[in-house]
């Protein structure tokens, strides 16, 4: 079974909206100045349960539909 990882729409949502981010910044306990970096690495931090309900409530979703295989990332 191959690792879960966050789907790209996830990191566009948190780009495009600064008060999840900063919301996001403040559960995961980060300096919010860190953030651009964090996204752009894909920070395994955002799939800690607190971030990763923080992102499905703001894409009304749940948040297991915002995982996916990392296999499958990869050949897409």
């Amino acid at each position: 079974m191959s690792p879960k990882v966050l789907k790209d729409e996830a990191f566009e949502v948190i780009l495009s909206n600064n008060r999840l981010m900063a919301d996001l910044a403040t559960v995961m306990d980060v300096n919010l100045f860190s953030m651009p970096v964090m996204i752009q690495r894909k920070s395994k931090k955002f799939m800690e349960l607190p971030a990763l309900s923080l992102i499905a409530e703001e894409m009304k979703c749940k948040p297991e539909e915002l995982l996916t295989d990392s296999d499958s990332k990869i050949s897409a």
